[in-house]
């Protein structure tokens, strides 16, 4: 709503717009996910452990 959408104008883009995650797997510990968009930009830091993740390239 703060970029000047009305409150049903933001939960019907919520509503319907997907959102592409990355998926990433601590062993032992958990998911978490990042905008596949964003993290194609920054650098990843795994939340449980606060080091750098590396990307695996395909």
């Amino acid at each position: 709503m703060s970029g000047g959408m009305s409150r049903q104008e933001a939960e019907e883009y919520v509503r319907t717009t997907p959102i592409c995650l990355e998926v990433y797997y601590d062993i032992g510990r958990g998911l978490f996910a990042v905008e596949s968009e964003t993290a194609d930009n920054i650098e990843i830091f795994n939340p449980y452990t606060g080091e750098t993740v590396t990307k695996e390239e395909n």
